[in-house]
């Protein structure tokens, strides 16, 4: 395999599990530097194992400004930011008709999260 991302930093926010996991290892794999945040430290413990490669382990809830703002306070440089966090959105999939407020209010929480990574990531990317 290449190691085309050799001396890049990427962070991968939900990288416990899915397409974030396996985007986490594939760019490990490549070489680069990986930031893997999730809410849950024992999941990316777990995700982590046998990972190759320098990985750095964050729990944060990408809703939490400040909890994000710490986990990427010692990175003056981000190369690559990748957002894959989802919670259980397809367990929750209904016609829209059938939508309450609480349900639209719960699918507008992910877009929030994903802002406050990108505004906390910005000034290093």
């Amino acid at each position: 395999m290449e190691r085309d991302l050799d001396g890049q930093r990427v962070v991968v926010v939900g990288a416990s599990s899915g397409i974030g996991h396996a985007v986490a290892w594939e760019v490990a794999a490549r070489g680069a530097e990986v930031v893997i945040m999730s809410r849950s430290m024992e999941k990316l413990q777990r995700a982590s194992e046998g990972m190759p490669g320098h990985v750095r382990l964050h729990a944060a809830d990408m809703r939490d400004a400040v909890g994000v703002a710490n986990a990427l306070a010692d990175y003056d440089t981000i190369d690559h930011l990748v957002l894959t966090a989802v919670a259980d959105e397809l367990a929750r999939a209904k016609p829209l008709a059938d939508q309450t407020e609480e349900d639209v209010e719960r699918s507008c929480d992910k877009m929030r999260g994903y802002f406050t990574v990108v505004q906390a990531a910005a000034h290093r990317l």
